[in-house]
């Protein structure tokens, strides 16, 4: 995995850098004679570099994403399953005495398939195999099943399929934008720190405008606290001893959910917006940036996505 090498979180660290832009352009005249690669060009390289960073999508968008598509795959699950026992039906009353042929179709495996799309999709593939071509063909249309209802059962599996291969896209591009994210970030973060070093050079007798590259976060008397309720996303359920930490603060003790899904974590390190990382043993590792109230109480839910 790849390391932050700060401790901010994301929208706190942009927020700040944007700050030092725009006090860096306005100072120039002041860093320019001591450092003179710090000109007009290296604030704008500062600026677009920021630029790039604010483009990637935020997290909790493609978690979003990637809910909308688990949720479409749901609904494909119950069509397929519906499907399937339509054919079922038919099956019986064309076969009544043939047990081979009215039980080729595959149905005794259709128990297992009802969440699960690989195997519903395998299970429909199955079933158009069998349906679409005679004697099975045209006993089945002879007891009013018809060639819509064959040519669906492909036409539901290709969609699953298709869902299926979108989800596993989406959930790439989540871990390789993650990635990206840290790596632009630690780049801007290291400009940061040498701009930061210089300010203490040009303003070591004047503590307010030194204190606009400080890049120390500032602590509350209380603790803030985060009260996360995980849950998974399909069905809704809490998750029991799933484990939370926060990405800004790697020596906080990690806790542990309860059954009712809750953990709770109090610092007072943490900054106005920190990272949620939960880790719960069959399903998708999250990370959600979220905004605290700091020194307060923080409730937070954290929906998590099933790796089947």
């Amino acid at each position: 995995d790849i390391t932050r090498k700060y401790t901010m979180p994301n929208s706190s660290l942009h927020t700040l850098g944007q700050t030092m832009i725009d006090n860096l352009r306005l100072q120039l005249p002041d860093f320019t004679p001591r450092f003179a690669w710090i000109d007009t060009a290296y604030v704008d390289a500062f600026q677009a570099k920021l630029d790039v960073m604010l483009a990637i999508p935020l997290d909790m968008g493609m978690v979003d994403d990637i809910k909308v598509i688990t949720g479409d795959i749901k609904t494909k699950l119950q069509t397929g399953n519906f499907a399937l026992r339509q054919l079922n039906r038919y099956a019986k009353s064309a076969f009544a005495k043939d047990d081979v042929r009215r039980n080729v179709q595959g149905k005794d495996s259709w128990k297992n398939v009802q969440h699960d799309a690989p195997l519903m999709f395998r299970a429909l593939q199955q079933a158009f195999d069998y349906a679409k071509e005679d004697p099975i063909k045209a006993a089945l249309i002879a007891k009013g099943y018809t060639q819509a209802d064959i040519d669906e059962l492909e036409t539901i599996a290709n969609a699953i399929n298709a869902l299926i291969n979108t989800l596993d896209t989406a959930k790439k591009q989540r871990q390789i934008t993650t990635q990206q994210r840290i790596v632009g970030n630690n780049e801007f973060y290291e400009i940061m720190q040498t701009v930061s070093n210089c300010a203490k050079a040009v303003w070591m007798q004047d503590a307010a405008r030194l204190k606009q590259y400080n890049l120390m976060p500032v602590r509350t008397k209380l603790p803030t606290i985060i009260l996360a309720t995980v849950t998974n996303a399909t069905t809704g359920k809490p998750l029991k001893d799933a484990i939370i930490t926060i990405e800004e603060l790697p020596k906080l003790a990690p806790k542990t959910t309860t059954k009712k899904g809750i953990g709770k974590v109090s610092s007072h390190k943490m900054g106005a917006t920190v990272n949620i990382k939960v880790v719960c043993v069959g399903f998708e590792v999250t990370i959600i940036e979220v905004k605290v109230k700091k020194g307060k109480e923080n409730k937070v839910e954290v929906q998590m996505i099933n790796t089947n």
